[in-house]
């Protein structure tokens, strides 16, 4: 027991012999007259990492909100989908189906037809093509008074 007192009480003074040391040598060197404080240097770190990471935050909320747009396909779809349930009193089979039409054509529209010259031969077969495959899915899923009358609302 008492070896173990003196090998930790030898250890103990190593520490202070060293650390004083470092200290006499702090006190001499170019550095002392800059009033170095460790917790003025622990804070100004903190405050640079909370920036960080606030900045890292703002970049990933602003990335979140771009997907939030009005003018996806999905989203126009299920605003008229709506809207053509309500007028035509559709079922629930019927409103998935003029959903999927919908979003189709939206997603054919924005690939190939939105932001390009109308009058461009090839862009106007195009949205003739998506046009007349989203009247024969309508027509397909519609009931016959259900498409004339989504029709006479078409041409309103």
């Amino acid at each position: 027991m008492p070896e173990k007192k003196r090998a930790s009480r030898r250890k103990t003074l190593k520490i202070r012999f060293w650390l004083s040391f470092w200290v006499i040598r702090y006190k001499n060197s170019y550095f002392s007259n800059l009033n170095f404080n460790l917790n003025q240097m622990k804070n100004l770190i903190k405050i640079v990492t909370f920036a960080f990471i606030m900045v890292l935050g703002v970049n990933s909320a602003t990335a979140q909100g771009l997907t939030q747009d009005g003018a996806r396909p999905e989203v126009v779809a299920k605003k008229k989908t709506s809207e053509l349930s309500q007028a035509l009193n559709l079922n629930g089979d019927q409103q998935r189906a003029v959903f999927r039409a919908l979003v189709s054509k939206e997603v054919g529209y924005k690939k190939q037809v939105n932001g390009k010259d109308l009058n461009n031969a090839s862009v106007k077969a195009k949205k003739q093509k998506i046009d007349v495959s989203f009247m024969v899915s309508m027509k397909k899923n519609l009931t016959a008074e259900q498409y004339k009358q989504w029709r006479s609302l078409k041409k309103e």
